[in-house]
């Protein structure tokens, strides 16, 4: 039986379900959360106080401990993912001491928020890797112009998969978008438009508000606006500051604070009309990708690498080049939608979802990474 170490600066449910179906598929594996080790615990998945990387000492006893365990580690296949400077830097060091194919899967913000001084720090383990992956096609390209080409051979796209879709066709299929609007106390004619997917200063709640409090006063009062901040890494300051400003408006909102999963995810993805995803950067969306299977119409920063969807003939993605055009797009799909509804687009937009982010498809393709 193969064996597969799953290394991760920090846990997420991508990785949960990964595990899973590649256990059902006969590899052993497992995750080890990186940003938080800690030898003495037993459990595959460690974690330590965060706030251990203040003091030095203590950083440097995390580091040894992790390289000794990595030295122990009985998995021929390392497979890193988030690619964080540190945990490189020391798999970098063990892959001179032991005999294992690494393999690097990029996130996306691993890539897009650093500068060039940073991304060339990392070209020491991007080197030894045996493979290097990405969730999506366009920041493959772009990491491969970045290096000049000199990684190509080994550049692969391997995607996640979503298991919230199976739970969002159930949901479609017994119910509808207005009964679900009045499920979650939302007047039935309100278009509702979701801006952003968590409480993250990246998705740029400040300059979307902003530009909505501008909206022609018709267009506004047919909508509620609805800022899903169920997570992110200072998400209670972040909630504060975007209520704070919301109150300032006369726009109608709700702000979504508890941690949605199963149908309660999916009735916000089905209830929404219109997703507003203008964050800074990113790699592969999972809660776009719902939104779009769902039947939401997107808009999108143009600057968003999604060319993948549209190339594959998702139809419900509009493109912006700044936020100045919001309004005016906003207006636009308003009233798209107050013409009509294209249930056939939906339903194909549907079958496209499906290819791309099934896992009973993307297990495959992890399976084929991990040859």
């Amino acid at each position: 039986m193969k064996k597969v170490l799953i290394l991760c600066f920090y846990d997420s449910f991508f990785l949960t379900d990964l595990e899973k179906n590649l256990i059902q598929n006969g590899i052993n594996v497992r995750r080890l959360v990186t940003s938080s080790f800690n030898n003495n615990q037993k459990k595959d998945i460690r974690r330590i106080n965060r706030y251990i990387k203040k003091a030095k000492i203590k950083n440097i006893i995390n580091s040894v401990s992790l390289i000794l365990f990595l030295l122990k580690a009985k998995e021929e296949i390392i497979n890193l993912h988030f690619i964080d400077k540190r945990t490189s830097d020391l798999l970098y060091l063990v892959s001179y001491l032991v005999n294992k194919k690494i393999i690097l899967t990029f996130y996306g913000s691993d890539f897009y928020r650093i500068n060039n001084s940073s991304r060339f720090k990392l070209e020491k383990i991007i080197k030894r890797a045996y493979k290097i992956n990405f969730t999506n096609k366009k920041t493959k390209e772009e990491f491969d112009l970045f290096f000049d080409y000199k990684y190509s051979n080994k550049l692969f796209v391997v995607g996640f998969g979503i298991k919230n879709l199976e739970v969002i066709k159930a949901v479609m299929n017994k119910s509808s978008k207005i009964i679900i609007k009045e499920k979650i106390n939302i007047p039935p004619e309100k278009m509702v438009v979701t801006c952003g997917y968590g409480a993250i200063k990246e998705h740029q709640h400040e300059k979307i508000i902003e530009e909505l409090v501008k909206l022609n006063g018709n267009i506004k009062n047919k909508c509620i606006f609805l800022f899903p901040m169920t997570y992110g890494y200072d998400k209670e300051k972040r909630i504060k500051k975007i209520r704070k400003l919301l109150e300032k408006t006369n726009l109608e909102y709700i702000i979504l604070t508890e941690f949605l999963i199963g149908e309660d995810l999916a009735n916000i993805r089905i209830c929404t009309d219109i997703m507003i995803n203008l964050q800074t950067t990113d790699q592969f969306s999972a809660s776009m990708t719902e939104h779009i299977f769902a039947g939401s119409y997107i808009i999108a920063g143009k600057w968003l690498p999604y060319d993948t969807l549209l190339e594959m003939g998702i139809s419900s993605i509009f493109q912006i080049d700044s936020f100045y055009e919001l309004n005016e797009k906003l207006t636009e799909l308003i009233n798209k939608i107050e013409k009509n509804i294209n249930e056939e687009k939906i339903l194909k937009n549907q079958e496209i979802i499906w290819y791309l982010a099934s896992w009973k498809r993307n297990i495959i393709k992890w399976l084929e990474l991990y040859e």
